[in-house]
C-alpha cells in the first residue's frame, strides 16, 4: 500500500494522471518513475487546497441530479428560484461546468 493511496478516489487524482498521460503521450515530460507515485506526490501537495474533493462517481450524481432538476423534474418557473436557489438558466450553466469537466 502506497502513502498516496488515499488519494486515489478522488476527481483530482484522476484529472492530475489525465494530464501527466497526456503529456507523456505528446512527448512534453518523461516520467521516470512509476507515473502513480508522481501524481499522487502532486496529489498530496495539491489535495490540502482542495480539501473535501469529491470522488468522480460523486460528481457525475451531482451533475445527473442538477441535469434532473434543469431538464426533468417540474417545477414551475415561478417557483424555481425560491426552491432552488437560483434561476433554472443559472442551474443550466452549472451542469454545462460539470459536464465539461467530468
Amino acid at each position: 500500500m502506497s502513502k498516496y493511496d488515499k488519494y486515489k478516489k478522488t476527481a483530482l487524482y484522476e484529472k492530475i494522471q489525465s494530464a501527466i498521460t497526456a503529456l507523456e503521450e505528446n512527448q512534453d515530460i518523461v516520467v521516470t518513475t512509476e507515473p502513480n507515485i508522481v501524481v499522487g506526490y502532486i496529489s498530496q501537495y495539491v489535495s490540502p487546497t482542495a480539501s473535501g474533493l469529491l470522488s468522480t462517481q460523486e460528481l457525475e450524481s451531482l451533475a445527473q441530479a442538477i441535469n434532473e432538476l434543469v431538464n426533468g423534474v417540474y417545477i414551475d418557473d415561478s417557483e424555481f428560484q425560491t426552491r432552488i436557489g437560483c434561476s433554472r438558466e443559472e442551474l443550466r450553466n452549472v451542469l454545462s461546468k460539470f459536464t465539461q469537466n467530468t
